[in-house]
């Protein structure tokens, strides 16, 4: 068990609303599911990942082998330390109840058993798995062992429903069912129970009562328990040590002395554990339980061995759990500015030497100042390349293309370096993108392009964040409108917002796919109301895009007046959109040019998610398009968690270049964004609209409803009292007053 599972709280989480965020690349710790990084697949590496899994990654690269085991024991060991999996012993617990229940069914317990302890809202693990294990293994053997003896069977089991309820006081055994008992029987039958009471004084928090019960079992030879007893000392000590600390201990400029006292003599113990070979069996708990003890008394000599212990094979199941351990040594001398400038267990040598050095460059801390970034990226590449010189390790080619900068001494040497290791390698994916960014950035894209033609989209997709940041590359190289807009797409690779666990329940297959937020910059004031338009009927597109694009496309070509392009897409939208058929139909009824672009502005006073340039992620496929009987509930819903209409566009250059446009389509686009700019936020475009046309209609009916339709916006509109919005709703009650709609339009905002 790893020093935060032994005790470790679980959060406890404030009352909500909480608002979940995709997640679109993960930068602290490799995609979901574990295995595949376990097995060596490591996709992008990152180097704010966590120390742990770089420390991973460096044994994979190293081509430092990992069995099944150890694959499993790491996978388990970061599934719970993102709480991917439940933090207690829901799952053990489940099991032991379920043998009770075969044994005693018309007999439930009477207290469920106590997994958590609730303290300074935190949920603390209380009982931990093993021992429900163990206790259904012991109850069916005890059936077995004891078929002609139920009551003693029954009496077992209420004395270990007693141990589970928070170590309530054990029943005496009762004389009577000594009767006709065997020696061995009656033997087995005490010293059950003689284990039964210590561990309920266990759970009861009576340490010195376990105590003293665990060391006569240990020295009991007919004990089924005397093994495990030897390491229980320890345990109890270590947990009471634990659980009396004062409730303010963190802020203490020192550790207690009882504390250190009651953990230097549990040290003590394990240490006996550990010399005796007959206690073999209990070594490796007793190593575990030792790590957690020595974080405590010897932090740094602790993080250093288990250094040592990650860089060389055959660790077994302890893997997992000393990554963990390692995890939190290494943070807390990686983040502190003082410690990490200091040679990192210095000590060490071999490949453990080997791996030190290289955490300690390869790490980015995540509150590293950005004063700080630049300087030490330039530092660490000279110091990554140094050392792939001397030693040729593929780690340190990784690390030096991580900090690589265009301008950097001998990139092309490294570039090269990098294109020379074999494509089956663990580190390729991470060599692709970083090359691909680097040459790009050199100007050289057809080399960019075949570096990146090594990963193809097949072998990437099933590591979303890997996937996600070679399609920033992808997109921005890309040699049509055909391959941007694939390329400017991103599935979520996570959700955070409700609970630690980032992890996305939904299958891989089954995630719909969005725009991203930089290609949307770049997308945006480059392509037309006709090039969306066109892009809207690629079938290879999700039917959401396509669904964006053709809405984004009409709004856009209203605004910039492009009669053409708005009645072609509203003939196809007419077919689509049972919501907007009415208000679709109306524009293509029309045959005056005036008459058609009012009605479209009347539907998009309607579509109050429709805007003239393409949103990224979820807002855009959620917004797009929302008309008529959909309005009201939207403006209520937007009063609480968001907007309506759109905002005022961004003129700044966006840093994505897309070559491939002729400059007659670029000059066209930069045309068109000028006056989708100038038309200004959805509250004032609109506004004027509907003013212009009431002014010039006041007898129309649909004037009225234009009127209505722009003060109901502005009550969560992007910009606030806007002159549109008050001239709206004066002439609204000036000329309409008695209508319902200037009835429902008391205010305007």
């Amino acid at each position: 068990m790893s020093l935060l599972l032994v005790l470790g709280a679980a959060p406890a989480w404030a009352c909500g609303p909480f608002f979940e965020s995709p997640i679109y690349v993960h930068s602290t710790h490799p995609d979901r599911p574990f295995e595949s990084f376990a097995a060596g697949h490591l996709g992008v590496l990152q180097g704010t990942f966590q120390p742990m899994y770089l420390a991973y990654a460096w044994r994979v690269m190293m081509a430092v082998p990992a069995t099944g085991e150890e694959q499993r024991s790491a996978v388990e060991a970061w599934a719970r330390w993102h709480e991917d999996v439940p933090g207690g012993a829901e799952k053990e617990s489940a099991r032991w109840l379920a043998a009770r229940a075969e044994v005693l069914p018309s007999t439930p317990p009477a207290t469920a058993p106590l997994l958590f302890l609730e303290e300074n809202y935190n949920r603390i693990p209380y009982i931990h798995g093993d021992a429900f294990l163990r206790a259904e293994k012991t109850l069916r053997v005890l059936v077995t062992e004891w078929k002609q003896h139920p009551a003693l069977v029954a009496e077992w089991v209420r004395n270990q429903d007693a141990v589970f309820s928070a170590g309530s006081v054990l029943e005496e055994l009762a004389p009577a069912l000594d009767g006709g008992l065997s020696a061995s029987v009656q033997a087995r039958r005490r010293a059950e129970h003689a284990y039964q009471r210590a561990s309920a004084d266990f759970y009861g928090r009576r340490f010195a009562e376990a105590a003293k019960g665990f060391r006569q079992i240990s020295q009991d030879s007919g004990s089924p328990y005397r093994v495990l007893a030897a390491y229980l000392v320890a345990r109890v000590q270590v947990r009471q040590a634990l659980l009396e600390r004062p409730e303010d201990w963190r802020s203490l400029p020192e550790a207690p002395p009882e504390f250190m006292a009651r953990l230097t003599e549990a040290e003590q113990v394990m240490a006996q554990v550990l010399a005796t070979p007959g206690l073999r069996e209990v070594h490796p708990a007793t190593l575990r339980l030792r790590n957690l003890v020595r974080a405590q008394l010897q932090p740094d000599a602790l993080t250093c061995e288990l250094m040592g212990r990650a860089a060389q094979p055959r660790t077994g199941s302890a893997l997992g759990v000393e990554l963990i351990d390692l995890n939190q040594g290494l943070k807390r001398v990686l983040d502190d500015d003082k410690k990490s400038s200091q040679p990192l267990c210095s000590g060490l040598t071999g490949p453990a030497k080997d791996l030190a050095e290289w955490l300690a460059v390869s790490y980015v801390p995540p509150l590293l100042a950005d004063s700080q970034r630049e300087p030490r990226a330039r530092r660490n590449y000279a110091l990554a390349v140094a050392r792939w010189e001397k030693t040729r390790q593929l780690p340190w080619l990784v690390t030096a293309l991580q900090y690589a900068r265009v301008d950097s001494p001998g990139l092309r040497e490294v570039l090269e370096a990098a294109a020379r290791v074999p494509v089956k390698s663990p580190a390729t994916m991470t060599l692709v993108y970083r090359s691909a960014h680097l040459l790009r950035e050199l100007g050289d894209v057809a080399a960019a392009r075949a570096r990146l033609a090594t990963v193809p989209l097949e072998v990437s997709r099933e590591g979303v964040s890997s996937d996600n940041l070679l399609r920033d590359e992808r997109f921005a190289l890309a040699r049509d409108w055909d391959e941007a807009i694939l390329h400017a797409l991103r599935s979520a690779a996570g959700m955070e917002g409700n609970g630690f666990s980032d992890a996305l329940a939904t299958p891989l297959a089954e995630r719909s796919q969005v725009l991203d937020w930089g290609a949307v910059r770049a997308l945006n004031p480059r392509l037309t109301a006709r090039r969306m338009s066109e892009l809207a009927e690629k079938t290879s597109l999700p039917p959401a895009i396509r669904h964006q694009l053709r809405w984004t496309a009409f709004t856009r070509a209203v605004v910039v007046e492009d009669h053409e392009t708005f009645l072609a897409v509203a003939k196809v939208l007419e077919k689509s959109e049972p919501v907007a058929h009415a208000g679709l139909s109306a524009v293509l009824r029309h045959t005056s040019r005036e008459e058609r672009l009012f009605e479209a502005q009347l539907l998009l006073m309607d579509s109050l998610g429709a805007t003239p340039e393409l949103e990224a992620e979820e807002d855009g496929v959620r917004d797009a398009g929302l008309s008529s009987e959909d309005a009201e509930t939207y403006v209520r819903e937007m009063l609480t968690y968001g907007k309506i209409g759109w905002c005022v566009s961004k003129t700044e250059s966006p840093t994505t270049a897309l070559s491939f446009l002729s400059e007659e389509e670029a000059k066209a686009a930069r045309e068109e964004w000028s006056k989708v700019v100038a038309a200004d936020n959805s509250m004032s475009y609109l506004g004027r609209a509907a003013l212009a046309w009431a002014q010039a209609h006041p007898k129309d009916p649909r004037s009225p409803v234009a009127l209505y339709r722009v003060v109901r916006a502005s009550k969560k509109s992007c910009a606030e009292r806007t002159s549109e919005a008050r001239d709206a709703f004066r002439l609204l009650h000036r000329r309409y007053g008695k209508s319902d709609l200037a009835k429902k339009s008391k205010y305007y905002h």
